[in-house]
Formats: structure tokens, C-alpha cells, sequence
């Protein structure tokens, strides 16, 4: 009788053991595993598509410029910010220099990339309805 209560005491013990150690294991994985959420940003209040002709790869393109501009402004900023706090400002590029440097006939590397601009929907609820319509007519 008290080997069963052990036992199941035993077995309580070891699953909870297991479950703290699975999740503070997921929770390390999570922080060394790269994902694409890191490198993500969601933008909302994009222009209709009428405004773009429904043409996405404008509005993509536009998008692009308007974030490279973003992180050239940026990374201006950090170096002035570096320079007034009296810090090395080697770590930063110069862009006035970069700038300088770059041939319009070459494609040069830049100290950022943007990887790709996509469109998604956030609100899927026009998807569950089109799947069921889907299931409906087999």
C-alpha cells in the first residue's frame, strides 16, 4: 500500500520536474534560435490598392526605399550620438562616404540589407469563409 503511494507520489514529482525543465529548455532554445519574428516588422495603414493601380511590386518598391532611408537616417543619427558622447565612432559607417564611393554601375554592399517586403492578411476571416464555401460544393 505505501509502495503505491510512493509510487504515484514519485510519479507526480518526476512530472513536474519534467515539465520545469521543458519549459525553462524551450525558453533558452527560443532565445538562441533565430526566427524570422527577430528580423520582422508588421506595418499597418498601407494605402489602398486602388491608390497603387493594384500593382503590389510599386507599393513594395516604395516601401524598400522608404525603409533604407529609415536606417541610413538611423545609423546618421547613432554616429552624431556616438561623436557627442565623446564614444568611439569607428563602430559606425560614415555614409557621406559611402555615399561618395558608390559607382551607380556597381552594385555595392550595404551595412543593412532588407530582405524582402511581403503582404499578408490579418484579419483571415474572408480565408475560413472561402474554405468552407470550398467544403460546402465536394
Amino acid at each position: 500500500m505505501f509502495f503505491d503511494i510512493f509510487t504515484i507520489i514519485g510519479l507526480i514529482i518526476f512530472a513536474q520536474v519534467l515539465l520545469n525543465t521543458q519549459e525553462d529548455f524551450v525558453e533558452a532554445f527560443d532565445l538562441e534560435s533565430i526566427q524570422m519574428t527577430d528580423f520582422t516588422i508588421r506595418v499597418q495603414n498601407l494605402p489602398h490598392h486602388v491608390h497603387y493601380k493594384r500593382r503590389d511590386a510599386i507599393l513594395e518598391a516604395m516601401l524598400t526605399q522608404h525603409f533604407q532611408q529609415v536606417i541610413k537616417e538611423e545609423l546618421e543619427h547613432m554616429r552624431m550620438e556616438a561623436r557627442w558622447m565623446n564614444e568611439e565612432d569607428d563602430d559606425f559607417m560614415d555614409l557621406a562616404k559611402i555615399d561618395a564611393k558608390n559607382d551607380p554601375n556597381k552594385l555595392n554592399p550595404l551595412p543593412y540589407d532588407i530582405a524582402d517586403v511581403n503582404f499578408g492578411k490579418a484579419d483571415m476571416t474572408t480565408n475560413f469563409l472561402l474554405l468552407k464555401m470550398g467544403q460546402l460544393q465536394n
